[in-house]
């Protein structure tokens, strides 16, 4: 658990607030006045992260009983809350651990791997059909909520995952299965199309999962009737069947991008994955519109920045240095879209074109350096200071090391002292 941006946070602020909402009553039982409340949850909900396999429900368990604890011991201190929180994340990963299986579809076939082993779950891939203990019960589950079948074209996968309830079992499922799919959608999608006489639009994501998603027990049976996640307004996709020399091709890489995901260090490999959910679901958006916009969320997100200088010279720092000034002219020129078009709305120029060219940067700072370099790196900062520092001039690179091996020197001798 960490706090956003820790420096810019008043957590006091909120706590005093807290403070006036409360109310003990004679009993000791505690009362909050309810709108203000919702609102204080919301603010430290957004601010607090959880890592990426905490379900939003028991997040939300989680801050109920720490500020609880906050308002009965009537200690409205930061340093107070954050021990109370950091115990209640302590209790609540002391629960026994289960096996969950979540299922879904891909729009895909002729996957050439049974198996996808990350370090915190596995995904199996069936051909057309779910194991026999699954399908009557997700078969009821669909009918019961009035869904369609599962697209039989579509290659059916599960998830195999360990979490302490059915809930956080769904988001860390869903979290690794949207990076396999990040990883076939870099490979496999288009680096551009030609598109004409549209009457209805089709993402740019060429795999994109079935309308439904369950969550299952070990014995077969659904972990909860009434939990499971749908796509609103889904609409069947193109079934995108691979070639055998393409299978081949897309059996290496997959390999090597599972292995080289599995070996970064937690911290660089969260990042990794934050974006790679971030990618893929931008391109699963009929609105060009928002593609580019959550597209350029998950270019942020890689180039640890909202600052657009350091993005735009992070995201070129690869390219060798006559290609530099057009690559950057590039994404100045996206930098302006994207802010006008955030703050004077659509002015008519194509969305569509802007995602195929900002999916490039992302492609190449995934694929061919974070993850070429997975195991280096401690964290995405680290990353990134790496691209600061990648720069053509080998003498001036050289001069940087001399003044940073001096001041080294310099920081060692004095702590000897």
């Amino acid at each position: 658990m960490r706090i956003k941006f820790e420096n810019k946070q008043n957590i006091n602020v909120l706590l005093e607030t807290l403070k006036e909402i409360s109310n003990i009553n004679k009993d000791g039982q505690l009362t909050y006045h309810s709108l203000e409340f919702q609102d204080i949850e919301w603010v430290f909900l957004s601010i607090i992260d959880f890592g990426n396999t905490i379900n939003v429900e028991s997040q939300k368990n989680i801050l109920s009983r720490t500020l609880k604890e906050v308002a009965l011991n009537q200690r409205y201190e930061k340093e107070f809350f954050i021990n109370q929180l950091t115990e209640q994340i302590q209790i609540y990963n002391n629960k026994e651990v289960k096996t969950y299986y979540l299922l879904s579809s891909l729009s895909i076939t002729k996957l050439p791997f049974r198996k996808i082993i990350f370090k915190d779950c596995t995904i199996l891939i069936h051909g057309t059909n779910f194991p026999a203990k699954f399908k009557q019960a997700r078969s009821t589950l669909l009918k019961q909520n009035r869904f369609d079948e599962d697209i039989s074209s579509y290659t059916k996968v599960s998830v195999q995952i360990t979490s302490r309830n059915y809930k956080d079992a769904y988001t860390k499922g869903f979290y690794y299965l949207e990076i396999f799919r990040g990883f076939l959608c870099l490979l496999l999608n288009h680096g551009y199309e030609m598109r004409f006489g549209e009457r209805s639009r089709k993402p740019i994501n060429r795999i994109l999962r079935g309308e439904t998603t369950t969550l299952h027990l070990t014995n077969g049976q659904a972990a909860d009737k009434n939990f499971f996640y749908f796509t609103q307004d889904y609409k069947k996709a193109e079934t995108l069947t691979l070639k055998e020399d393409q299978a081949e091709r897309i059996k290496s890489s997959i390999k090597f991008l599972i292995r080289s995901f599995n070996n970064c260090k937690p911290k660089h490999q969260s990042i990794i994955g934050q974006t790679l959910n971030c990618y893929v679901d931008a391109f699963d958006e009929y609105s060009f519109d928002i593609s580019f916009l959550k597209a350029w969320t998950a270019l942020e997100k890689i180039t640890n920045t909202d600052q657009n200088e350091e993005l735009i010279r992070r995201s070129i720092a690869l390219y060798e240095k006559k290609y530099k000034p057009y690559e950057k002219q590039k994404l100045e020129a996206l930098r302006i879209f994207r802010n006008e078009f955030i703050h004077e709305g659509d002015k008519g120029l194509n969305s569509f074109h802007a995602c195929y060219m900002i999916q490039e940067y992302i492609y190449n700072l995934i694929m061919k350096f974070n993850l070429q370099h997975s195991g280096f790196f401690e964290n995405i900062d680290e990353a990134n200071i790496f691209l600061d520092n990648f720069i053509p001039d080998i003498k001036d690179l050289h001069k940087r090391k001399k003044i940073l091996d001096k001041v080294l020197y310099i920081k060692q001798k004095n702590t000897k002292r």
